[in-house]
């Protein structure tokens, strides 16, 4: 099995994050570029301004269900995120993000061992209410691109 190691800064969301909320539709017609400005807006509205580059996106159940349309992983990909960590993908969604080579990962388990840690991610600003307090270690299962 392959390993890879993704640190960076963690966004962390809820459940049921769908294409709509990912990527809105009203910017569909818009380029990449222009539409990423406004990725995750209706969640977080500093997401796309603050997200920098190796960035992971950590999501629970159902993440990325709705619409086919690729825009949702490209803004992602655009902004810099390195990795998406979820409990469950829609399959749509992750079939997109391995098409454009967007790393993602399901979630096995929270772990406080290092050895059975596949994605590892720590936050660079404690207290904040989308992000953990601490550093923290997440188990997942790591998807290569190929």
């Amino acid at each position: 099995m392959n390993s890879m190691i993704v640190r960076g800064k963690v966004w962390k969301y809820g459940d049921n994050i769908n294409t709509d909320i990912i990527s809105p539709p009203q910017y569909m017609e818009l380029s990449v570029a222009e539409a990423a400005k406004y990725t995750l807006n209706a969640l977080d509205a500093e997401f796309a301004g603050k997200v920098g580059k190796g960035d992971i996106l950590v999501a629970g159940d159902n993440f990325g269900s709705g619409s086919s349309r690729e825009t949702s992983p490209l803004t992602l990909r655009y902004l810099g995120v390195g990795a998406i960590v979820a409990k469950f993908f829609a399959r749509i969604f992750y079939r997109n993000a391995i098409n454009i080579g967007l790393p993602w990962s399901s979630v096995v388990k929270r772990t406080g061992s290092a050895r059975t840690t596949l994605l590892k991610s720590t936050s660079s600003k404690a207290g904040s209410p989308t992000r953990p307090r601490t550093k923290s270690t997440i188990a997942a299962l790591y998807h290569p691109i190929s």
